[in-house]
């Protein structure tokens, strides 16, 4: 089994040559994951993972890590191959803190296969002698796995057969992969065909019609707005998506009274959406109680918000944006290949 040092010196060789002369802000994100895998223990599941992914790969099965998994912003992970999102293209989005809490938080890492033989997963830790228990839940598989170095923890992988839930990394197989990498983010056609539904083959499964209708209503121009769409998942968010529209044409003239609040609304018109907003709107009303002078006002307008539908994680939800963008970009501009992507096995 690899140390972590030895990890950490073809991580960043690997990161070399895919980057050239790394920047500044690659170093400092790289240094700062691969401290928290040696500091929480997870040299070993992060080089399985990597193995792994490359074996199966080579065996023509594809892996994709869940999209309500941290370890898929992760800069080491995508540099391994293990992800397909790179964070550092997406300056705005804040993915270093959820990468490093999964990193403390969690035991394992959930991913998907596209094989309809699962059992290919046990057969490589037993090829690298590896001791595990094995639980099973319909196609969804729980294996502990009992690590080898004394540095690491044991470990948990969470995989499931789908056979739809690999097609961007099919399209690899298919597409030059600077073809993939190189797709701009702003394709305005791409982006109308989004918001005409024409969206088949680029989703895992059905949009929910509240998101729908968000997608109808908001009409995304950029990833960050169909992230926001995206978020629209439950019936109970009715409301708030009409309050979003409304703020966005008449602009958010209800604000909550606390600047640092308002702060996190801005981006979503004055509405409740993501996990991270929610926390602070909590920790801000929690502190507000002692003041008097504000409590009254801003506790009324902070209660509403917070009785307000379900939040998602933004990372999470940012990344199942991107995928959707490219696979529609795909649709669009290479559609003989994409016709490919949905029948390959």
């Amino acid at each position: 089994m690899m140390t972590f040092t030895e990890l950490k010196t073809d991580v960043y060789e690997i990161a070399q040559a895919k980057f050239g002369q790394l920047k500044p802000e690659v170093v400092q994100r790289l240094d700062v994951e691969l401290n928290a895998i040696e500091k929480y223990g997870k040299t070993e599941l992060i080089v399985v993972l990597w193995w792994l992914f490359q074996d199966l790969k080579s065996n023509d099965v594809c892996a994709k890590l869940d999209l309500y998994d941290g370890y898929g912003v992760s800069l080491v992970c995508y540099v391994l191959g293990i992800s397909l999102f790179n964070p550092i293209e997406h300056p705005k989005l804040i993915t270093e803190k959820y990468v490093l809490n999964t990193l403390r938080e969690t035991r394992g890492a959930n991913f998907r296969i596209d094989s309809d033989k699962p059992e290919i997963v046990e057969e490589k830790l037993k090829e690298w002698n590896y001791q595990f228990e094995k639980e099973t839940y319909g196609n969804i598989y729980f294996l502990k796995v009992i690590s080898k170095d004394e540095e690491s923890t044991n470990f948990t992988l969470y995989y499931q057969y789908r056979f739809n839930a690999c097609r961007l990394q099919r399209a690899y197989q298919i597409l030059d992969k600077r073809v993939i990498d190189k797709i701009p983010y702003d394709d305005r056609e791409t982006f109308d065909m989004i918001n005409e539904f024409d969206i088949y083959g680029t989703t895992i499964s059905c949009l929910a019609p509240i998101t729908l209708e968000a997608l109808r209503l908001i009409r995304p121009e950029s990833l960050g707005e169909l992230a926001i769409a995206l978020a629209f998942t439950s019936e109970k968010q009715y409301d708030d998506l009409l309050e979003y529209i409304a703020n966005r044409v008449s602009g958010w003239n209800t604000p909550t009274g606390r600047k640092e609040v308002d702060d996190l609304l801005k981006h979503t018109n004055g509405v409740l959406l993501f996990s991270k907003q929610k926390s602070e709107c909590l920790k801000w009303y929690h502190r507000s109680y002692w003041d008097e002078d504000t409590w009254q006002i801003y506790s009324d307008r902070v209660k509403r918000l917070l009785k307000s539908g379900k939040v998602v994680n933004k990372c999470d939800t940012y990344r199942e944006a991107y995928n959707l963008y490219k696979l529609a970009y795909l649709k669009l501009h290479h559609p003989t290949e994409f016709s490919k992507i949905l029948t390959l096995k």
